[in-house]
Formats: structure tokens, C-alpha cells, sequence
């Protein structure tokens, strides 16, 4: 039970509003030729870039604007579909969860990603379509950018889950994250293709516009508030409520701006700040010994 909430706890950092309302799946993969491979290489990518997580911190001074971005961001989804008084709301709703600290977000996170992965497969089970053909593109590269991009919002709940769990029970999660991102990239690219969604700015939404699927949004993006501030409140002194309130202004940036420039940035700077880290703690380990 302890491996499921907490699998369920990373998938439900990573499904925000980029990816609930498929505009980030969209961003990177529209122009690929095979959402099969997309996934397998997401699932790979992912899994291995939080297990080398584990032992190589992200540099908090370097990657906590990123957090911050991440935040407005999805509060920026919230207020494309629901609205400036909805965005407010999700906001004071975001901050009163996360200040009861680790142990009730991971329940109160678990019920609700169980509730998206319902109605997720619920809308789109039909484009479960499996094209095994590989032809070498430019997915590839996009996969490990996507991956870095979901490794960064991890950032602060795998600290956290450092603190409580072991690396046996936390790579195990990992895993099986992994394979749930993998397999809804799969669902949600095949649907945006079929529907010829590409260009919408929230292509799921476009394609399943009604109120359930609205709901659902909402949530997805919730939980992903809840762990961006998370983080952001683990590795900074200043006040939620003035977080809150800076991030609400910021977001009126607008959210396609954030998603189609900023998550690419952030999952070459991850992909790059990682690898490179874990090999620099080993070369100095083995100059010690």
C-alpha cells in the first residue's frame, strides 16, 4: 500500500495542467509518428532520472525559480478553463492542504488521482491503439525532455520521501509512476492525433468538453499545485499566503505562453543538471577512496 500512495503521489505531481488537459503532450509530441515508442521512452527516461535523483539533489538555489514557474503555471491552467476566481480558489484551497504536511497530502492526493485515472481511461480507453513500427525521429530526444520536465516537479516530494521511506521502496514507486505516465502519454497523444487536436490550446478538453472531464482537470491540476508548493515551501522562508498571491498575478501571463516555451527549457536543463551531477559525485567518490 505504501508503494501505491506513494507511485500515485508522483504521478499525481506530474499530472498537471499541461498534461490533464494533454497541451504539454501535445507541445512535445505532436509531430510524432508513433505514441507506442513515445511512451516506452518516456517510461525509461523516467524511471531513470528519478532513481539517479535519489542520489543527486537538485541544486535548490538553481532550480527553485523553476518550481515558482511551475506553480504559476498551473494556476494558469486553472484560470484558462475555470476562470480568475477559480484560479483564486485552487490557490487557498492549495495552501490549507499543504500545511498539514506530508503524511495527509499523500492521502488526500491518492483518492484524488485514483478519481483521474478513472475518468481518464473512462475518455479515452477507445484510443488505446499500439503502432509497434520504431522509425528513428526526433521523439526520442523529446521523450527524455518530457521526462526531465516530470523529474523536476518530483523535486521536493522525493526529499521528503527520502526522509520517511527507503531508496528500495521509492525506486520501486518510481517504477510504477513511470509506467502510468507511459501508458496515459499513450492514450492522450493517440486521442489528440485521431481528433486532429493538435492545435487546440487544451486539445483533452476540445475533444471531451463536458462537465466531468472539466472536474477532472481541476483536480489534476490541484494536485500538482499542492507538490509545486511543496517544494517551493521545503526550500524557501517566504510566507505560502505571499506566495500565493504572487504566483496568482504572474499567472495572468497566460497559459499556453508557459507551456509551449518554458516546459522544454526546463526538461533540457534537468536532463542535462542530472546525468552530469551523478557522474561528478562518482568521480569525486572514487578520487576519495
Amino acid at each position: 500500500m505504501i508503494i501505491l500512495e506513494l507511485a500515485f503521489l508522483f504521478v499525481g505531481s506530474i499530472i498537471g495542467a499541461g498534461f490533464a488537459t494533454g497541451a504539454e503532450i501535445s507541445t512535445f509530441f505532436s509531430s510524432s509518428n508513433s505514441s507506442f515508442w513515445v511512451a516506452v521512452f518516456v517510461a525509461l527516461g523516467l524511471s531513470a532520472l528519478i532513481i539517479i535523483s535519489i542520489y543527486v539533489k537538485l541544486n535548490k538555489k538553481i532550480f527553485l525559480p523553476v518550481y515558482f514557474v511551475l506553480f504559476i503555471a498551473m494556476t494558469a491552467g486553472i484560470g484558462e478553463i475555470a476562470g480568475v476566481f477559480g484560479s483564486a480558489v485552487s490557490l487557498i484551497l492549495t495552501a490549507l492542504i499543504v500545511r498539514l504536511g506530508f503524511e495527509k497530502l499523500s492521502k488526500i492526493n491518492f483518492f484524488i488521482i485514483v478519481a483521474i485515472i478513472g475518468v481518464l481511461l473512462f475518455n479515452n480507453f477507445e484510443y488505446t491503439k499500439i503502432d509497434f513500427a520504431f522509425q528513428f525521429d526526433a521523439s526520442i530526444i523529446w521523450a527524455l525532455l518530457y521526462s526531465g520536465l516530470n523529474c523536476c516537479m518530483l523535486g521536493g516530494i522525493i526529499s521528503s520521501a527520502k526522509a520517511k521511506y527507503g531508496n528500495k521502496t521509492i525506486i520501486v514507486s518510481a517504477v510504477a509512476a513511470s509506467l502510468i505516465i507511459a501508458f496515459f502519454v499513450l492514450l492522450i497523444l493517440n486521442a489528440i492525433k485521431i481528433n486532429n487536436a493538435e492545435d487546440e490550446v487544451m486539445p483533452l478538453f476540445a475533444i471531451n468538453h463536458n462537465f466531468i472531464t472539466f472536474f477532472v482537470i481541476l483536480l489534476a491540476i490541484l494536485t500538482s499545485q499542492m507538490s509545486a508548493l511543496w517544494t517551493i515551501k521545503e526550500n524557501c522562508k517566504i510566507n505560502i499566503n505571499l506566495i500565493s498571491l504572487l504566483c496568482f498575478f504572474c499567472s495572468l501571463i497566460g497559459f499556453h505562453r508557459l507551456i509551449s516555451w518554458f516546459y522544454p527549457l526546463v526538461g533540457a536543463a534537468v536532463l542535462l543538471y542530472l546525468p552530469a551531477s551523478w557522474i561528478v559525485a562518482k568521480l569525486r567518490s572514487r578520487h576519495l577512496h
